[in-house]
């Protein structure tokens, strides 16, 4: 796994419901933008719902569906495979995250068996 980017991403402004009424204003979020390699057999799972970002003092974000495009998703990687694709996070992250974790579930992964026990990946934001 590779970070190749962080940016800020504005979500797609909602129209307004009424008429004459504002519109929303659009939520901002912090996009990570990822490079997955596959390396094994069975396929490595490449979906930014197992991304988390992680701050020095322990914080962990989740992923959000909003920002930048286009998400990180798609089938499972084989060896020499690679996709890129964003994970988006609150832009709180941005003040103090240093580090993205990858962590996918492998356990009805076919020949899960023969994968490492840890498939958690963390590396540091550029």
């Amino acid at each position: 796994m590779e970070v190749t980017s962080v940016t800020v991403c504005e979500a797609p402004t909602k129209p307004a419901t009424t008429v004459g009424a504002p519109s929303p204003t659009p939520a901002s979020t912090l996009g990570v933008k990822v490079r997955l390699t596959g390396h094994y057999e069975s396929g490595i799972p490449a979906n930014y719902f197992y991304a988390s970002l992680l701050s020095r003092d322990g914080t962990r974000y989740l992923p959000a569906t909003e920002g930048c495009r286009p998400l990180l998703s798609g089938a499972p990687l084989r060896p020499g495979e690679t996709r890129e694709g964003y994970a988006n996070f609150p832009i709180a992250a941005r003040k103090g995250a240093d580090r993205l974790a990858y962590a996918p579930n492998l356990e009805h992964t076919a020949a899960s068996s023969a994968l490492p026990s840890s498939t958690t990946q963390e590396v540091p934001l550029p």
